[in-house]
């Protein structure tokens, strides 16, 4: 766990540059300052009392780290036991992601943030003894963020049928590209499905099966070196053009002009 400006000043402003993919939670608390912090192609506004998560496989582009301090805090995904992973929707790849906490929520919040703090740097206690604490701690406050979403959140304000179908298109995504697919995946009528996205996230559920291709196309175009090509396959088109057509279609862009627009930016 580090502040932002120690962290500026350890790696160097370069190690900040361009857009990053993680494979581990990543946790922003903010304390003094403002910027913007972009989390898979959505913009964040950072102020005071700001907290952004971060999860493994997401994408992001920080802002300008001068402009701002903060905690920030990774640790690994799968630390904590089954229980606090389901009540804390920590592995949740669709959970909350952003609060902006006012000056009372704040001061609470901010109060353990730098216990935990002062846990991680901790040269006293037994190693043993202090990683326990410290996840402990950790724990209390990832439990706290959750208690305090915004209920607007889709994850909050969505239909047990639909988060089962919103995990299965997050398995399936790659391969199946079908409503009447996941329908005879989880035993549900199209229909079913149909109400039951519509009711939590005012979409068909084809939009989110595509909404979700279409994120995960956005992220390899601007994470990794695939050609465009084998993104397309990655995401089981049958060959670049279907794939770029279908990009096209949905982001009102090429693929291609995407990737470049995201790269001259950096």
């Amino acid at each position: 766990m580090s502040r932002v400006a120690e962290l500026l000043e350890r790696a160097g402003a370069r190690e900040f540059v361009g857009t990053q993919r993680l494979d581990f939670h990543l946790l922003l608390f903010v304390t003094e300052g403002s910027a913007e912090h972009v989390v898979d192609f959505t913009v964040h506004s950072l102020r005071e009392g700001t907290v952004l998560w971060i999860r493994p496989g997401m994408t992001h582009a920080w802002g300008d780290l001068s402009a701002f301090d903060g905690y920030v805090l990774a640790f690994p995904d799968g630390m904590f036991d089954a229980r606090v992973e389901t009540l804390g929707q920590i592995s949740c790849p669709y959970g909350p992601r952003h609060w902006t906490f006012d000056t009372a929520l704040w001061e609470r919040m901010s109060g353990q943030v730098r216990v935990l703090s002062e846990l991680v740097a901790d040269s006293v206690m037994d190693d043993e003894l202090r990683r326990s604490v410290t996840r402990s701690a950790l724990e209390s406050v990832l439990l706290q963020l959750r208690s305090l979403a915004d209920p607007a959140e889709p994850v909050a304000a969505s239909t047990p049928v639909f988060l089962e179908f919103w995990d299965a298109v997050e398995a399936h995504f790659a391969r199946r590209h079908s409503v009447a697919e996941y329908a005879k995946l989880l035993g549900y009528s199209t229909r079913t499905l149909a109400r039951a996205s519509a009711e939590s996230v005012g979409k068909s559920p084809k939009q989110v099966i595509d909404d979700r291709i279409l994120l995960e196309a956005r992220r390899l175009l601007a994470h990794s070196e695939l050609s465009i090509g084998r993104i397309g396959a990655a995401l089981g088109f049958a060959d670049q053009s279907n794939f770029g057509s279908w990009f096209t279609a949905r982001a009102g862009v090429r693929p291609a002009d995407f990737r470049r627009a995201l790269r001259a930016a950096a």
